[in-house]
């Protein structure tokens, strides 16, 4: 009995090791365009950008001329908040026009917003 006990112990052990590589790697692979966003402050995103609907109900918010940045330091706030579907907005806003991106992005959401938590909420009023 006490081996059985080991055994799916480290069973176990294995599969949430896995789990969590399998978070962390595709996070990993974000962590520098994240961390390249945080630092971009220029707002003038171009075309399509500007109307990017990072919310729609029950009002519409859109990116306008939010930099990444600020889109990043707004998803952190509403995350915070609560309202994980605007954070994830605001993510999407950030890598605007990137759709392949913003796909991936989708995929990790909880990963990508704990990371940015994590890494940038202090910084975060």
């Amino acid at each position: 009995m006490t081996g059985g006990r080991k055994t799916g112990r480290a069973l176990v052990g294995s599969l949430l090791a896995l789990l969590i590589l399998s978070y962390a790697g595709p996070v990993h692979a974000l962590s520098g365009t994240l961390d390249a966003l945080w630092q971009d402050r220029n707002p003038v995103p171009r075309g399509e950008c500007l109307h990017f609907l990072v919310k729609a109900w029950p009002y519409k918010v859109y990116r306008g001329r939010t930099s990444p940045h600020d889109c990043l330091v707004k998803a952190i706030r509403d995350y915070r908040n609560g309202d994980h579907e605007e954070a994830m907005g605001w993510l999407q806003a950030a890598f605007c026009p990137d759709r392949e991106a913003q796909q991936n992005l989708v995929k990790q959401a909880p990963a990508v917003l704990d990371y940015l938590l994590t890494t940038y909420g202090s910084e975060v009023g």
